[in-house]
């Protein structure tokens, strides 16, 4: 935490981290294989639609 100047920038990169890290983390130990890929794969296509919607991309990823 000592790496940012100001308190303003530490929060910002918190709140952002924290939304990112709920959406993406899962409990890999209590679930099983199929169930865990099946997660992944959803989360991952959610947030690749935000960030293309975000960023008025076609593709960010190619073969995704």
């Amino acid at each position: 935490m000592q790496r940012f100047r100001h308190m303003t920038s530490l929060q910002t990169f918190a709140s952002v981290h924290a939304n990112v890290h709920s959406h993406f983390s899962s409990d890999r130990h209590l679930t099983d294989r199929q169930t865990y890929k099946t997660t992944r794969s959803g989360a991952l296509a959610v947030w690749l639609s935000m960030i293309r919607s975000k960023l008025g991309y076609a593709t960010i990823l190619r073969g995704v």
